[in-house]
């Protein structure tokens, strides 16, 4: 019975490492013309099962972390929003999704990866995979073919990319000042260089530098004068000689205006979804319902009549208008406890990388909520790295899950 236990523990351990390889991608079928399916969804429910009933086998549900109140918050308020929208299906396909990111992948993440891996060790896989995306990124940057906005490696644009590097290049930069080791110094500093080399999109410029700014604050002011400077030199120098002369599509890509004088597109959504937030402050217009709802709410402000680029809405109103301004709070609530934790890890943990590990997951989602504003970044294909993220701020606060095969407290997180 004890192989049988093992076999089970080793098989949802791999399944695990194979979430957080295939999770940052967009690409996947369409099933019944309307529900989006990657291949890490499949692989998320398939392996909760699997772990579920490796613990009845043990009977052994005692020491499983569940979520922070504030997230079971976030997902019942999303599920009674539901009870607004007109189309159950829709509904139910994105309360799906929130509960495959912020249930069965929060509780997988902390209780299968870190615990048995280490959060060092999970850490360093995401930055590998990460540093792959990023390479993607930079041949597509380099094909002449490809569009601007289509340079978005193994997501579908710039703005969903860009939403990924914000979750990753802080963190690449934690693990950069802190760690001791030279040669994993190297691969930092290459993936960090070309996530921003790579990026066209000025909300995740914006984002990436206030993010990276508050990691090298915890390092010191030296460390944050060295990083400004890098980032003086990148925008003024070295961003406007590459290929796609970088500097005026980060600044086209959040303009507020056009070349005519008319408001840039996204612009106007952003009036139209807090008009409808402020009509539907409780439960908003339902889960799933926003973008079918959001065209009537348009107001005086000119808006040119064409399509908008896509993944331009504000995250914070699509929340607000879609489960009102109480899901809206409880949401910022879930990043601003893990952001907590991740600098309450910085400065309680001794050991230096480790520190890197918190101090880069803390600023890996200041960076997310300040690219929230110009992107939803609540998608397919980020959803599950932002757990891992949050999962990683967490665990690296509580010092008995930084090692593998250490004994740790339940309740640490």
């Amino acid at each position: 019975m004890q192989k049988s236990h093992d076999l089970f523990d080793s098989v949802t351990l791999w399944a695990v490492i194979a979430t957080v390889v295939v999770a940052p991608t967009q690409y996947g079928i369409t099933l019944g013309g309307q529900i989006n399916v990657t291949l890490v969804d499949p692989l998320i429910w398939g392996t909760a099962f699997l772990w579920g009933i490796n613990r009845l086998r043990k009977r052994d549900f005692i020491d499983v972390p569940l979520p922070p109140l504030v997230i079971s918050l976030f997902v019942v308020l999303a599920a009674l929003s539901a009870v607004r929208g007109a189309g159950l299906l829709q509904s139910a396909k994105d309360l799906i999704q929130l509960i495959e990111y912020f249930i069965l992948a929060y509780i997988l993440f902390t209780h299968v990866a870190v615990r048995r891996m280490g959060a060092m060790a999970v850490a360093r896989l995401f930055l590998a995979v990460a540093s792959v995306v990023i390479l993607i990124g930079v041949i597509q940057y380099l094909t002449t073919p490809v569009d601007d906005f289509a340079v978005g490696a193994t997501f579908g644009n710039r703005n969903v990319y860009g939403g990924f590097l914000s979750l990753c290049l802080p963190l690449f930069l934690g693990m950069l000042i802190y760690d001791n080791q030279w040669r994993r110094r190297m691969w930092y500093a290459a993936a960090l260089l070309l996530g921003l080399a790579t990026t066209l999109s000025g909300a995740t410029m914006i984002a990436v530098a206030v993010g990276g700014s508050m990691v090298c604050l915890s390092r010191g002011q030296r460390t944050f004068l060295g990083f400004a400077l890098v980032l003086v030199l990148l925008l003024g120098v070295v961003l406007p000689r590459l290929p796609r002369e970088n500097t005026w599509e980060l600044h086209d890509s959040i303009a507020m205006f056009e070349g005519d004088g008319t408001p840039a597109q996204r612009y106007p959504e952003w009036q139209a979804a807090f008009i409808m937030a402020q009509e539907h402050p409780l439960l908003g217009v339902g889960i799933g319902h926003y973008q079918e709802n959001v065209g009537r709410y348009y107001g005086t402000l000119p808006s040119r009549n064409k399509k908008a680029e896509a993944d331009t809405q504000n995250l914070y109103l699509v929340l607000a208008s879609s489960i009102g301004f109480p899901g809206l709070l409880a949401f910022t609530g879930v990043l601003g406890l893990s952001v907590l934790r991740g600098i309450n890890g910085t400065t309680r943990v001794p050991e230096p990388a480790v520190r890197g590990c918190c101090a880069g997951s803390a600023g890996a989602l200041i960076a997310f909520s300040i690219n929230s504003i110009w992107a939803p970044l609540l998608v397919r294909g980020i959803g599950i790295p932002l757990i891992l993220v949050m999962v990683l701020a967490s665990a690296c606060t509580a010092s008995r899950l930084i090692s593998k095969n250490e004994e740790c407290d339940p309740g640490i997180v």
